[in-house]
């Protein structure tokens, strides 16, 4: 991973926007944070932690205490950071949840909620393409991407020296709590609880057996000790109650024996007194009966033959009654009709009709109804004219009315097409003005776009201006570097050149020819002067210079490349600053925009006056389709006025003295209904008169065919349903007794018993006896057997219980011991979660003594330390430094601070190694290091920028945090944290060269 760009605002002591382009602190691949104590360096790994993970490592994981106290309501508060993992490039954005002011009303503040977005860059649309913006789905992809969870990354890039001198020098159980979240082996933990757990359900299962096995044996009688649960006292028990059950077994037949043949006896008797009670009853029955004979005949007999005879007439007689009631109420309804009648024609409203009826008769009554009907038809088929005459008169007013409003509507329209014409004009002098104004707008349009592009141009220019001068200072410094590199080289051949007499000297031998002249004598050799260059002085000077030209070429070819892209730029802005290109597009934007408002309005007046030639078009053609329709309502007027005058003259007929039809019509209705009502009450008296007569000369004639001497008589004798039915039973139920006593007294089985009652009461007793022995050896039995199931089932348990006792006791120990040992019972005191972590421990040792060798010339290597510890404390994690000087291993307890700071060192690093290896060798481009390097001395300081130096070579890029000022001489590229008057904090990006 490494990351390429940092932005936030609002965040800890920076209230403003703050960015730091790490790709530009790449060059150097070291980088200083520095600034005063509070001011805010590890706020910006703070940044860095939070976008990846919503989480501040400092803040226990809250992200409550993020945002700036500095910042007002109106600032946000934002962290954006870029970073470059598996060849693609990454941004994520957050946002904690904060105060803010409400933007729609003027008062008042509202809760800006949490926000992430999770953007992956897509090269073909040259443009970021969102990936999530949920909290859970954003977590999800960044683990997708980059495997570390936050524990991890906090270990492995953000380096704090702290945190691993604590690490250091911890204990065995401190360091195993350290290791265990970051290698995440609770699962080893959750094995040796899960193991604890089964070995304590295997210690209650086993004690459960044997509270079981003591309640089998006190259910069994054998006390409360399980022990004399044994296989042999169970089957001695088993036989010992079998036994029991087969003696009640044997005194229960036997019972049951005596206990039926007392039943038999008892039986017999009762049967034998049943039938005697049967025949004294019966006998007693049948003398009864014979006596009532006479009583009988009188009171039953001779009633229902009278009846039979007086039932016939009793129909004839009430017809006869009924008859002469209809006529006596037919009599009173003719009466009542007439009077009815009478008192209507005698109205002064039916005077017209007072000599209609001539005399009572009943054709007279028919002869008037049928005129009266027949004149009610010809005013009900009039009665309408009073609705027609109304509606005659409404059309006629009607009429009137409209011919008036359309008469109104003429001059109203004719009134309005006079102004017509003015109207016309000024409308189409506005169209000519604005269709003038709307044609400059297509060149307004291109003069803003044109300006648009100059802006940008100008915008991008000043942006390279900056890069371009960088560019050039770096081209400079390039330049310089090559030049003292040039000198340097040319100064040591010139001093290679000036020493090679000295060194050719250095080889004579005396007696030896010179090399040069070839003599055998040196009397006066060349003496060196300084330092003598080496072959090595001359490969490394001329390899500096190669470096130089190397970086001077490039640092020209970078410099040429922005220059190139700035002139094309300023070319394209045409020489426009921003701030004139600003001016110029603004002033051409709000002339366009006015066009544009002048091309709306045009179509809004033409529009107008296109509505206002339709409508007078419209109106003329109005004005003439009123004329046409006033000369149609004056004679739709005049035929409504002849209408209801003829109208009014036939109503007047027809009600004569009434003030509408309807009530004359209504008068003549009642009048015939009263009439109709007469006529139909004399026709009905007329006919239940006949009808009585023929019901009195019926009844005469079969009164005098009976035995009865009047009506009176006939009724008499005649019985109701009720007493009919009585007597009928009487006489049923004396026959019936008389038949059914003599039918038992002739039943077989009641011959020849003994005239005197026998006695039961002595087989009751015995039969009572026998009963109670029987149910006695009944209980006996049934407790015998309840006791053998209780028994059989406690001796089946037993046995169940006796069976799994050696396997259950066995798995109890088996279990308890597997938990010790993962528990860490052994002789190393190791449980089986640290013994995991003892591996990964060692994995770290190896490769922070990789590291530690190379800080410390092999000196110092930490080795892990597995004694035991005191008091049977956690063992198998511990850290010794082994000393190669003294061959002793040493606690780290005994280093001095600056070894401290080294070992410390070199122990991060190497678990920074091996977590990215772990996590499927993610390669961590970008560390960073927080504080530690103020307590070092100077030679130490040296042995650490080695270190570093190492680090950056390896192509890693490393932000040190740290105030030291020693560190700033030796980093050359800062990014500088300064505090403001107000408190708040602001980030400036420096190298050694600027001013301070």
């Amino acid at each position: 991973m490494r990351m390429l760009h940092l932005a936030f605002r609002g965040f800890g002591p920076y209230r403003d926007s703050q960015t730091i382009d790490f790709t530009s602190l790449a060059a150097d691949g070291l980088f200083l944070i520095t600034g005063k104590t509070g001011a805010g360096k590890s706020t910006v790994l703070d940044a860095i932690a939070f976008a990846l993970y919503g989480s501040v490592p400092r803040y226990d994981g809250s992200v409550g205490r993020v945002r700036s106290t500095f910042a007002s309501l109106d600032n946000p508060t934002e962290v954006t950071l870029e970073f470059e993992h598996g060849g693609e490039r990454y941004r994520i954005t957050r946002s904690p949840e904060y105060e803010r002011r409400k933007k729609r009303v003027a008062e008042g503040t509202t809760v800006q909620g949490a926000a992430q977005q999770f953007d992956r860059w897509d090269a073909a649309a040259d443009d970021w393409q969102g990936v999530a913006t949920k909290a859970s789905d954003v977590a999800d992809e960044l683990g997708q991407v980059f495997p570390l969870t936050s524990g991890e990354f906090f270990q492995v890039v953000l380096l704090a020296q702290s945190d691993f001198q604590r690490f250091l020098h911890a204990d065995s159980k401190d360091r195993q709590d350290l290791l265990s979240k970051l290698f995440r082996t609770h699962r080893y933990r959750d094995l040796r609880e899960f193991a604890q757990e089964r070995a304590r359900e295997a210690a209650q299962e086993w004690q459960g057996l044997q509270r079981d096995l003591q309640g089998v044996a006190r259910e069994l009688g054998l006390g409360d000790d399980e022990s004399a649960v044994t296989d042999e006292a169970l089957t001695s028990l088993a036989a010992e109650v079998a036994d029991s059950v087969t003696a009640a077994a044997t005194a229960l037949g036997a019972a049951q024996g005596v206990h039926d043949d007392a039943a038999k006896r008892r039986r017999d008797l009762e049967r034998q007194q049943e039938r005697q009670q049967r025949r004294d009853s019966a006998a007693a029955q049948l003398a009864r009966l014979e006596a009532e004979r006479e009583d009988i005949a009188r009171e039953v007999d001779e009633p229902l033959r009278r009846d039979r005879l007086a039932s016939p007439l009793v129909p004839v007689l009430d017809a006869h009654a009924r008859a002469e009631r209809t006529r006596a109420s037919g009599e009173r309804t003719l009466e009542a009709a007439a009077a009815a009648f009478d008192a209507r024609i005698a109205r002064a409203d039916a005077a017209e009709l007072n000599n209609l009826v001539d005399g009572t008769e009943l054709a007279a009554r028919t002869a008037a109804h049928t005129l009266l009907r027949e004149r009610l038809g010809t005013l009900r088929e009039g009665e309408s004219v009073d609705q027609r005459v109304e509606r005659a008169e409404r059309a006629a007013r009607s009429a009137d009315a409209e011919r008036a409003i359309t008469r109104e509507q003429f001059e109203q329209l004719r009134q309005a097409r006079v102004e017509r014409p003015t109207q016309l004009r000024a409308l189409d002098g506005a169209v000519a003005e604005l269709t003038a104004k709307a044609g400059q707008l297509d060149e307004a349009n291109e003069l803003v776009t044109m300006l648009a592009g100059q802006l940008r141009a100008a915008k991008a220019a000043a942006g390279l201006a900056k890069r371009r001068d960088a560019a050039l200072a770096q081209r400079e410094q390039a330049a310089d570097a090559l030049s003292s590199a040039s000198a340097a080289d040319r100064e040591l051949i010139t001093r290679r050149l000036d020493g090679s007499a000295a060194e050719l000297a250095g080889r004579l031998v005396d007696g030896e020819p010179c090399a040069v002249c070839g003599s055998t004598t040196h009397p006066s050799p060349a003496e060196s002067v300084g330092e003598p260059v080496t072959d090595a002085d001359l490969e490394a000077s001329s390899a500096a210079v190669e470096s130089a030209k190397h970086a001077d070429a490039e640092a020209r070819g970078a410099y040429d490349d922005v220059a190139a892209e700035h002139a094309k730029h300023a070319a394209a802005a045409g020489g426009l600053d921003v701030d004139e290109a600003t001016t110029r597009h603004r002033d051409a934007t709000a002339r366009a925009k006015q066009l544009e408002s002048a091309a709306a309005e045009l179509a809004h007046t033409r529009a107008n006056a296109d509505t206002l030639r339709a409508q007078d078009a419209r109106d003329e053609q109005r004005e003439r389709e009123l004329a046409e329709l006033a000369e149609t309502q004056l004679a739709s007027a005049t035929a409504a006025s002849t209408e209801f005058a003829s109208l009014a003259e036939q109503q007047r007929e027809l009600r004569g003295t009434f003030e509408t039809v309807s009530a004359r019509r209504a008068m003549v209705e009642s009048v015939a209904d009263a009439l109709g009502a007469v006529i139909e009450a004399q026709r009905s008296a007329e006919g239940a008169r006949e009808t009585a007569r023929d019901a009195a000369e019926r009844a005469a004639e079969r009164l005098a065919a009976s035995e009865f001497a009047d009506e009176h008589a006939a009724r008499a004798a005649a019985l109701s349903d009720a007493r009919r039915a009585e007597l009928t039973e009487r006489k049923r139920a004396h026959d019936s007794g008389i038949d059914g006593a003599r039918a038992t007294l002739a039943e077989p089985e009641l011959q020849g018993l003994p005239e005197e009652q026998v006695d039961v009461t002595p087989a009751k007793d015995a039969a009572q006896r026998a009963a109670d022995a029987l149910g006695e050896a009944q209980r006996a039995h049934g407790e015998a057997t309840a006791r053998r199931q209780t028994i059989d089932a406690a001796i089946t348990r037993g046995r169940a219980h006796l069976r799994g006792a050696d396997r259950t006791l066995a798995r109890a120990r088996m279990r308890q011991q597997l938990a010790g040992e993962l528990r860490g019972d052994n002789n190393r005191k190791l449980n089986l979660e640290a013994y995991v972590l003892a591996a990964h421990l060692e994995e770290i040792i190896i490769a922070a003594n990789v590291r530690l060798g190379e800080i410390t010339s092999n000196r110092y290597s930490l080795v892990r330390d597995d004694s035991l510890a005191r008091r049977g404390a956690q063992s198998g994690l511990g850290l010794e430094v082994a000393d190669i000087y003294t061959g002793i291993n040493r606690s780290p307890q005994s280093l001095s601070g600056g070894e401290t700071f080294l070992v410390s060192l070199a122990l991060a690093l190497g678990l920074a190694d091996v977590v990215s290896a772990q996590a499927g060798g993610i390669a961590l481009d970008t560390l960073f290091i927080d504080e530690g390097f103020g307590s070092l001395d100077a030679d130490t300081l040296e042995v650490a920028m080695r270190t570093l130096d190492h680090l950056r070579a390896s192509g890693r890029t490393v932000g040190v945090i740290s105030h030291v000022t020693s560190m700033h001489e030796r980093i050359p590229t800062h990014v500088e944290v300064r505090q403001l008057e107000d408190g708040s904090s602001t980030l400036e990006l420096r190298d050694a060269d600027s001013p301070a």
